[in-house]
């Protein structure tokens, strides 16, 4: 298991326990590293043992973790798409103000490119749809908790340069396995247009306000923030 060495989980829980998951692995320059959080970014390296420090950190030292702010999580292992580009499904953690504290759950498509100068998120997708006649026929575990189904993704696997394979459950009961087909000239795209950026990656705080505009924008719902 991964061991924090450098620093502790900077967590201020709304409810009863500290959390400290969604790490997302991926390999770089025969490396271990994860990504700790999307936003603020911070990423750990890893040693043989699992022993991991922070490699790159914008997070203030004031910051800590909130429920409702930092929506943005991580979902499946950050897999090599590329060269130093890389691909994984992040999820969204989201609470309705209607009916009141009520979970809502979305899968987006997330691109990072790794560099020495400091890795960053260069694109993040609106909500992954899934059909609602296979979302609604599945049962939903946690009634008291969640009303609108949803698929979380775990593990991805890059089959092609046009095809990954997400695997995920739908509603915490069913396990399935999902094809995302024409990627190839997305990725060109999302590549070509990442290399004219700068090298210090979205502002701490845009990309769980960008997935929180997205969740609201597909469903109608308001959701809870801690200002």
């Amino acid at each position: 298991m991964p061991v924090l060495t450098d620093d502790q989980p900077q967590s201020s829980p709304r409810r009863f326990i500290p959390r400290d998951k969604h790490w997302s692995p991926f390999t770089w320059r025969n490396h271990l590293h994860m990504v700790y959080s999307l936003d603020p970014f911070r990423t750990l390296k890893c040693d043989a043992r699992a022993n991991c420090k922070f490699s790159q950190n914008t997070a203030t030292s004031s910051y800590r973790f909130d429920d409702l702010n930092n929506c943005l999580r991580g979902g499946t292992p950050t897999v090599l798409y590329d060269k130093d580009f890389y691909i994984s499904m992040a999820h969204t953690t989201l609470f309705r103000h209607q009916p009141e504290w009520k979970r809502y759950y979305t899968a987006n498509l997330l691109v990072l490119r790794a560099s020495e100068s400091g890795h960053q998120v260069v694109y993040l997708s609106e909500p992954i749809e899934v059909h609602p006649m296979l979302l609604n026929s599945i049962p939903i575990v946690r009634k008291e908790f969640i009303i609108d189904p949803f698929l979380f993704p775990v593990t991805l696997l890059v089959e092609t340069n046009d095809s990954i394979v997400v695997g995920g459950h739908i509603n915490d009961h069913s396990s399935y396995l999902f094809r995302l087909t024409g990627l190839r000239k997305f990725m060109e795209k999302v590549m070509a247009r990442s290399r004219q950026l700068g090298t210090s990656g979205p502002a701490d705080g845009f990309l769980n306000n960008l997935s929180r505009e997205f969740a609201g924008r597909k469903s109608g719902y308001r959701f809870k923030t801690s200002t």
